[in-house]
């Protein structure tokens, strides 16, 4: 036995098999320190799938409308031929801006009077489009049981145009949406729904908000009422 093999504490194999054997064990050692090419791939393969399914969510819900639409033109003026609307910058689906929520129209700490919406179309690369329609904006008081919904309104394409707001990194229809019953509980479920005038798609999207409510004070006591 050599010195250093006295030193570590066990011997080193002398047969050719035991040899081949240790050097296929420092091999695996070895490849395990470093990164694993496997796992590498797969992610960027993961991450390429959630890539394309997104693409194809987006392509499905842009179907779904285009059919919808297509469903309601009964008695309305037809749209362009699809193979003319696939050439055209057109509208695949919509989104609501954080910002949408309560309008205080008296000053930030006030009640609310009422909701805001961003509403902002988008096209197949979810860009903004400033394209024109008819707007429906409904909301739903959450701690109501039954039949909830506290308001509706909408929005025509002439009073749509006339809501476009660009500045900054603002590009959005805003939408202002008087209480028509005042909710009573701070947390809300807005939907819009969102008609394009030029292929006639309809797009919807719902969004929860947190609003503030007025709140009861008793009355002031006066001579007459004492």
């Amino acid at each position: 036995m050599s010195d250093a093999e006295q030193n570590v504490g066990w011997a080193l194999p002398t047969s050719p098999v035991g040899r081949t054997f240790l050097s296929a064990a420092l091999i695996l050692l070895i490849a395990g320190c470093g990164p694993d090419k496997t796992n590498v791939q797969l992610r960027k393969d993961k991450q390429q799938l959630q890539s394309q399914i997104a693409d194809l969510q987006q392509q499905l819900q842009a179907d779904r409308a285009r059919i919808a639409g297509l469903e309601k033109q009964v008695g309305s003026v037809p749209t362009l031929p699809q193979d003319r609307l696939d050439k055209l910058v057109t509208v695949h689906g919509i989104k609501l801006g954080r910002l949408t929520g309560g309008d205080p129209a008296n000053g930030v700490d006030a009640p609310d009077e009422g909701l805001r919406i961003y509403l902002t179309p988008i096209d197949e690369t979810a860009e903004a489009l400033k394209a024109t329609g008819a707007v429906e904006v409904e909301a739903f008081d959450l701690g109501l049981p039954g039949d909830n919904r506290i308001g509706r309104w909408t929005f025509d394409s002439a009073t749509l145009k006339s809501r476009w707001r660009s500045l900054g990194m603002l590009r959005s229809f805003v939408l202002e949406c008087p209480w028509q019953k005042p909710p009573q509980h701070p947390k809300l479920a807005v939907k819009v729904t969102f008609r394009d005038e030029l292929t006639g798609r309809i797009y919807d999207q719902l969004q929860e908000v947190h609003v503030k409510i007025p709140t009861t004070r008793p009355a002031t006591r006066t001579a007459d009422n004492r």
